[in-house]
């Protein structure tokens, strides 16, 4: 699992209402990949249409890769249709879980995840993720 703080900008010609409501459920993608997220503000007010805001997005299912999610990293929203953009300002909290990297086949890849959420003091490494790369 993985919790990013970012930028976001939602268009309003696609968006029927004025707002969206925190804790909105899209489609984040981010170098090709299509990831299940939730959108919440930091103060859990509505999200406003047309103004670039920070927030909190919980990646909730998809195939993470990690190294994709840097600071800068930009990624497209959508609901049905794109509904916005925005860019990766810092992780927040990683959570490396055996279950969750069993589809990774790569040893390689999955060393450069390690190597990379290690570095980061955010992350909770779970100590059977190692045995995937023995």
């Amino acid at each position: 699992m993985l919790i990013i703080k970012g930028n976001i900008y939602l268009y309003d010609m696609l968006v029927r209402a004025k707002t969206l409501m925190s804790g909105v459920r899209c489609t984040l993608v981010i170098d090709s990949n299509p990831h299940i997220c939730q959108i919440k503000t930091f103060d859990g007010n509505d999200i406003p249409l047309n103004t670039n805001i920070g927030v909190n997005i919980l990646i909730i299912s998809g195939e993470i890769n990690l190294l994709s999610f840097i600071k800068g990293a930009e990624f497209t929203l959508f609901k049905g249709k794109e509904i916005g953009r925005g860019n990766v300002e810092e992780i927040k909290e990683v959570y490396l879980e055996k279950e969750n990297l069993e589809v990774v086949k790569e040893k390689e890849v999955l060393r450069n995840i390690f190597d990379y959420a290690e570095q980061l003091s955010c992350a909770l490494i779970y100590e059977d993720v190692y045995r995937l790369i023995e």
